[in-house]
């Protein structure tokens, strides 16, 4: 079978539009993931809220590494409040390698 080339000045079919947004889709993902957070810090087995001391600073990377992948794993976490309202900054941090810290604006 021959192998067709599509020329360059050869005019291409325009893009679609995206589909239209569900809100009670994005609501349901954003409410899973807020519970999922609480419960890597707040009330799961392994909560950081509830150590202290040396526990606390052994317990953190496992901790955060649950949210990093629970973040990556949930399409548009970084998108939940809304890209004209919040302001990521990245800094260095000695117990965690980096730190990201999300400001919401008014």
């Amino acid at each position: 079978m021959a192998d067709f080339v599509w020329p360059d000045w050869l005019p291409t079919a325009p893009e679609l539009p995206p589909p239209p947004v569900d809100p009670h889709r994005i609501e349901g993902l954003a409410n899973r993931f807020i519970a999922a957070s609480q419960d890597a810090l707040h009330t799961g087995p392994d909560a950081l809220v509830g150590k202290s001391g040396a526990d606390a600073i052994e317990a953190a990377p496992a901790v955060a590494e649950q949210l990093s992948g629970l973040r990556d794993a949930t399409p548009m976490a970084n998108h939940i409040v809304g890209a004209d309202r919040t302001q990521n900054t990245t800094t260095p941090c000695k117990s965690f390698g980096t730190r990201t810290t999300t400001i919401l604006r008014k």
